[in-house]
Order: C-alpha cells, then structure tokens, then sequence
C-alpha cells in the first residue's frame, strides 16, 4: 500500500531525517495534512513564507513560537528561496544540528529542483495527484455539500465517470473548485464545462496549451490502417486519457 506524504515523513523523522523537499501541486493543503497528522504527543509544528513569517500549526507550537525557537518548520515556496547562495547555505547548515536534535526542515513547493549544493542532502518526497477513486470522492462530496443548499438532483454513473474524466490532471483543490463553480453554474455536474475549466487550469501552465480540435475521424483520408489502429486503442480496456503532443521538440 502507498503511504501519504505525512506517513512518510513521520517515518523519516523516527530516524531524524533533518531536511525533506515536497514537491506538492497544493502546499496550503498538504501543510494542514503534515500538521493534522502529527497529534497527541506531536512536536511542534510551524510553517514559514514570506508574507506571513513564522505562525504555529498545532499547541506545542505556539508555545515554542512564544518562546522564539523553532524545531519543525515548514517553507512554502521554496523553489523561490532556493536560488539565493545565503538561503541554501543556512539549510544545509540545518542538517547536522538538526539530526542530532530530531528536528526537521520540510522544503514545499509545486516541483523539487534542489542546487547541488543541496541534492545530497535532502530527501525528496513526491504528493502525487489525485487518482480516479479520489476525484470521485471529492465530486460526490462536493455535488453532497451543493445539494444540502441548491436541492440538485443525484447525477447519473455516466455523469459520475464523464466527470472524473474531465478533471483527471488537477490538484484535489482545483477539482473541488472546478466543480463548485459548474455546479452553481449548470445545477449539475456538467462535463463539457468540467472539461473547459480542466483546460483553463492546464493553460495558466506556462508552456501548455488543450488542442481543440474541430475535425473527426469522418474528415481524415488516406490513412486507413493508422485509423483501425486508433480505433481499436480507444475503444479497448485500457484507453489514452490524453495525449500529449511535444511540438519543435528538436529545438531543445
């Protein structure tokens, strides 16, 4: 069974693991799972940014920030800080103190790039993006939580899948969002504008951008054998989700 990233880093502080990236595609979210995860007899927990500064995620915390020190922070938006010598400097300095102490950095951000002057000395942690069972859960929650105000009907399993196909790619936070947003819009989980808003998301990525094609099967000629082959792949038990295509490609 794979574990979350809390379980994980729970078990890399048992053997004082002092510095841990996470490449995350929600950090407010995953900031509030390490902190939930660590109950009872936790050490404290704080986080740190830039707009906010330090603030404590659990009791212990606040009392280790009423008393000016600080034992496992959590940097959000890390990948901005990592660029500078002074910064990466002062986490691999962390590294030893902090083992001996059973202390612990977490490095969060959307991707994990350390420098190398860092690459041995952390462990990375990837939190993978929601999978069907989980964007399921998360529409069937959401369409719940809308029914108890709106009164909207239970959607249908075609709905349900056409849905879950819409928003596969999508962090638990943008699916939540995206689906809200149709819900108040259509009265109910409408696919093709699930599907619109999926795009949107995809192209604020610098880089990436949704072909909308307009053309079918019908319009394409010549190429028979390239059209039974596609056919027979879509139509079989394990079909594309997408397809991505990387244009110039050369040029890199």
């Amino acid at each position: 069974m794979d574990m979350t990233v809390p379980q994980q880093i729970k078990i890399a502080r048992r053997v004082s693991t002092p510095l841990i990236a996470v490449a995350t595609p929600d950090q407010h979210g995953m900031t509030g799972e390490i902190a939930r995860s660590f109950n009872g007899n936790a050490p404290p927990v704080l986080s740190w940014d830039c707009a906010s500064g330090v603030s404590a995620l659990n009791s212990q915390g606040q009392e280790m920030l009423l008393e000016r020190q600080i034992d496992a922070p959590m940097l959000r938006n890390a990948q901005d800080w990592l660029t500078e010598p002074l910064v990466r400097q002062a986490i691999s300095n962390c590294r030893d103190d902090m083992k001996a102490n059973g202390q612990t950095v977490v490095l969060l951000s959307p991707a994990v790039d350390l420098p190398a002057s860092l690459s041995h000395d952390v462990m990375v942690i990837s939190d993978p993006l929601p999978d069907v069972d989980l964007i399921r859960k998360i529409l069937t929650d959401t369409v719940r939580s809308a029914q108890a105000s709106k009164g909207i009907p239970d959607p249908t399993e075609g709905e349900l899948v056409s849905a879950v196909s819409a928003m596969r790619g999508l962090s638990s936070f943008e699916v939540e969002q995206a689906t809200a947003m149709t819900i108040d819009e259509h009265q109910s989980l409408d696919a093709p504008s699930l599907f619109e808003r999926r795009n949107s998301f995809i192209e604020n990525v610098k880089g990436l951008s949704v072909d909308r094609f307009d053309k079918t099967y019908s319009d394409i000629r010549g190429v028979s054998r390239v059209r039974w082959f596609m056919e027979r792949l879509f139509a079989g038990p394990e079909s594309p989700a997408v397809i991505l295509r990387i244009d110039e490609l050369e040029k890199k």
